[in-house]
């Protein structure tokens, strides 16, 4: 558990934006005002730097992988996902794959 939520900082990477964009037109069917409202959102979070980490083999999705490489190096304390396939991880390099609730629960000091 993380001991100071007061010190919690969000981060995204380039390849989480593709991702959300692709969802929101694909899956969704957003419309371009929405489109801009989450990209408008996306612009207040902090963005870091592509991973460089190489792929461990046997990586569930590869096209996860990027979005967990930026997260590596940049030395998160939590990656948090909703994707079965990396829940069922429950770690990678040290950093905790963990969904959404139980980052909340976390975060909160409910556990």
């Amino acid at each position: 558990m993380l001991q100071d939520a007061e010190e919690v900082e969000v981060v995204t990477c380039r390849a989480v934006l593709a991702e959300a964009q692709r969802l929101l037109q694909d899956r969704f069917r957003a419309s371009d005002i929405q489109l801009a409202t989450a990209q408008a959102f996306f612009q207040h979070i902090n963005m870091v730097r592509d991973g460089t980490t190489p792929m461990p083999v046997g990586f569930p999705d590869p096209d996860d992988w990027p979005i967990l490489a930026a997260a590596l190096c940049e030395r998160a304390d939590l990656f948090v996902t909703g994707d079965k396939a990396l829940l069922e991880l429950g770690e990678v390099e040290g950093v905790a794959v963990v969904s959404p609730r139980s980052a909340f629960i976390s975060l909160r000091g409910l556990e």
